[in-house]
């Protein structure tokens, strides 16, 4: 039975009349006479009879048109919800964010909910590896991450790219070194994120690899607060550069590791998936964000290097 099958059967029974109810649905009698007796086939039942010049229902007609009713609403209240959720109307954005920092996520939230105010957000903090599988079994529409990512089933969009440094308050023993070898901290106290965030193994793996066993001074996952802790105590700390300069951490000394550590931000989306309206005008905000961010940090990095 299709939809239109049933809106037809309605038209029917509301009118009693063949004629009348054709030209209410802007169709000819002989094409409505054929959808009934069609309709009439695949149930195997009689839905109307005759009475003079009305069309009665059976009792098996008024049990198709008591829940026809119920689903020719409820088809419409979906159709409504969907045609508002695409006009930005109503429904539900998921967002994942890792632990730690994403930067100017209040900024990218206060534009986001400035153009779409009826849009719920629902923000979801987790590791790096439970927000990736969460956005591959879509529970997520949108999600920060970062690379390299251990999934093919995620399309990656990047924000902003530059490498993990050791930041290094003014007053250590430690700001006399120009570079950092990973190795030098053998013995010596660090801050850094803690477990669960994206860069926590791959610092592990490098310290690991240059000899450092030693357990960080501290780590934890508010990046305002052991900067903070790095800056009271003296104690270095590993971050990504551009971190150091969103929380204008200025008075610590920049020291690039020994090797690298690459760091790319990005934002994530299931591939193949279906994106919505709101979803497309995040990721829109949040690259608008993210290249007035690169554009006010590369315009600091190159005044703190004229000084």
């Amino acid at each position: 039975m299709e939809l239109r099958e049933l809106k037809y059967m309605m038209e029917i029974g509301k009118t009693k009349h063949m004629s009348n109810a054709a030209n209410n649905l802007y169709i000819t009698q002989p094409a409505l006479s054929k959808a009934l007796k069609k309709l009439e086939e695949e149930l195997g039942v009689r839905l109307f009879y005759r009475d003079g010049a009305q069309m009665l229902p059976t009792n098996a007609c008024r049990v198709l048109l008591e829940d026809g009713a119920a689903i020719i609403r409820m088809v419409e209240e979906m159709t409504a919800k969907i045609t508002n959720i695409e006009q930005l109307e109503g429904g539900v954005l998921r967002v994942g964010v890792p632990l730690g920092n994403v930067y100017a996520l209040a900024e990218i939230i206060a534009r986001f909910k400035k153009r779409c105010p009826k849009v719920e957000l629902e923000l979801y903090e987790g590791s790096g590896a439970e927000i990736l599988q969460m956005v591959v079994r879509s529970e997520l529409d949108v999600a920060f991450a970062r690379r390299p990512l251990e999934s093919n089933q995620v399309n990656e969009t990047l924000l902003l790219a530059d490498e993990i440094v050791l930041g290094v308050p003014p007053q250590s023993e430690l700001a006399v070194q120009e570079t950092f070898p990973i190795g030098d901290l053998k013995g010596k106290p660090y801050i850094c994120l803690s477990e669960s965030a994206f860069i926590y193994s791959d610092i592990k793996e490098k310290l690991v690899q240059s000899g450092v066993t030693t357990k960080p001074y501290m780590c934890g996952g508010d990046l305002r607060m052991l900067i903070q802790v790095a800056r009271s105590s003296g104690v270095p700390i590993i971050l990504p550069r551009p971190t150091l300069c969103f929380f204008e951490a200025d008075d610590f000394l920049v020291r690039p590791l020994e090797p690298k550590l690459k760091w790319e931000a990005c934002l994530i989306y299931q591939k193949n998936g279906y994106l919505s309206g709101a979803a497309k005008l995040f990721i829109g905000e949040t690259l608008e964000t993210y290249a007035r961010i690169h554009a006010s940090y590369s315009k600091r990095l190159q005044s703190k290097d004229a000084g």
